[in-house]
């Protein structure tokens, strides 16, 4: 293959999968901190990106860098590739319907918190122990049902948004029947204190953990390189 040759395949590989990837010129070249024009002549066959910025394209275009230069099959498109449910294996056979049952799981696994309360309350009430403190059972159940919801909550990955709200439930509601159970204790009230820094400081990394997964992963490598461009301009 000559050097024209192998330009205009990859020429056409460029137009071709930022095509597919329902990108502009001007939004291919903010992404790779390249100006429109420069990508403009590549899609001609005027010129060649290096390594580096192929790699970039390739993972902008979701494609391996093979794909991009031709030299091997481009990937079928998303419905030729998709398996179908009768060859799916039982992991990612359905996931829908997996997935309809989690609220169930969830009011089942509440559900049994508040049976263990139940059984609890019953319990001290009949033995006598404790029994005028009994009705803490409930309270203390309060606490334990947002603990049990954020364990499902991490095991389906759901939003960050949902785990702030699900750990204020559980810190806010624990300080309340902690409060409860000893109300005779002198500055109980600090513990409110002890939660409210909890509070910000989990809305604090809320924040910095929306600010990194809003950059994807390229723009952070191009936020270094062109510091490191300025670096070196600013050492010539």
């Amino acid at each position: 293959m000559t050097e024209t040759e192998f330009k205009q395949i990859l020429s056409a590989n460029l137009v071709r999968f930022r095509k597919q990837a329902g990108l502009t010129q001007a939004e291919v070249a903010a992404h790779i901190n390249y100006s429109d024009k420069s990508v403009s002549k590549w899609e001609r066959g005027e010129g060649c990106p290096d390594v580096y910025v192929l790699a970039l394209l390739a993972q902008l275009y979701g494609v391996t860098l093979g794909a991009l230069a031709g030299e091997e099959a481009p990937p079928l498109p998303e419905e030729e590739t998709e398996v179908m449910p009768s060859e799916a294996g039982p992991e990612t056979a359905d996931p829908a319907a997996a997935r309809a049952q989690s609220p169930f799981t969830v009011l089942l696994a509440v559900g049994g918190v508040w049976l263990v309360a139940t059984i609890v309350f019953s319990c001290l009430n009949m033995l006598g122990f404790h029994a005028s403190h009994a009705w803490l059972a409930f309270i203390y159940a309060i606490p334990a049902s947002f603990l049990m919801t954020e364990v499902f909550a991490i095991r389906w990955k759901l939003p960050a948004i949902l785990h702030l709200l699900f750990g204020s439930g559980i810190l806010w509601t624990l300080m309340v029947s902690i409060h409860l159970s000893r109300p005779q204790v002198e500055n109980i009230y600090l513990i409110y204190v002890i939660a409210a820094v909890a509070q910000l400081l989990g809305i604090f990394g809320l924040g910095l953990y929306w600010q990194m997964i809003r950059l994807p992963r390229d723009e952070w490598k191009q936020i270094f390189h062109r510091k490191k461009r300025r670096k070196t301009e600013s050492a010539e």
